[in-house]
């Protein structure tokens, strides 16, 4: 392994390719007092284990599965929740999210459930929070037996 040390102070970009030339990696660099800010093109997706919770009441059986990728402050995520009892649970659909959001509400984005109703469902997500808060288009439930919600959200890192 090398280092390699960038000197430019205007900023640019640097290919790199593998000696094989199967693989390569973009960096774009822009100077700035003191400091250069590097961002990779090409950030690999890294899995995570959503914690699910209602808004009231606790489900019987739930689970998930998720990844996420940075770019700088900024996070991708990707979350599917199955609930297969729902038991006491009702209202609003929770899940952690991988680092704490920024300090101003967001919505983050959009998905749908996919194996009983079909809904368009949203993420929001509180300003400081570590959680997203999910439900249908209209603010309804996106809580049911056999539900399975596939969300994909974009939020600032705090």
């Amino acid at each position: 392994m090398a280092n390699l040390k960038l000197k430019n102070p205007a900023g640019g970009s640097l290919n790199l390719v593998s000696a094989d030339g199967a693989s390569d990696l973009t960096l774009t660099f822009q100077a700035l007092t003191g400091t250069a800010a590097l961002t990779s093109t090409n950030n690999a997706w890294t899995s995570y284990t959503p914690i699910i919770t209602a808004s009231a009441g606790t489900f019987t059986t739930v689970s998930a599965s998720g990844a996420y990728q940075t770019i700088g402050k900024t996070c991708i995520v990707s979350v599917t929740v199955n609930i297969t009892t729902v038991g006491t649970a009702s209202g609003r659909l929770d899940a952690t999210l991988p680092f704490t959001s920024a300090g101003r509400i967001q919505v983050g984005g959009y998905g749908m459930e996919v194996a009983s109703t079909g809904n368009m469902i949203k993420g929001y997500i509180p300003a400081s929070s570590t959680q997203m808060q999910i439900t249908t288009y209209s603010n309804g439930l996106a809580i049911g037996a056999g539900y399975s919600n596939i969300l994909t959200v974009v939020y600032e890192i705090a």
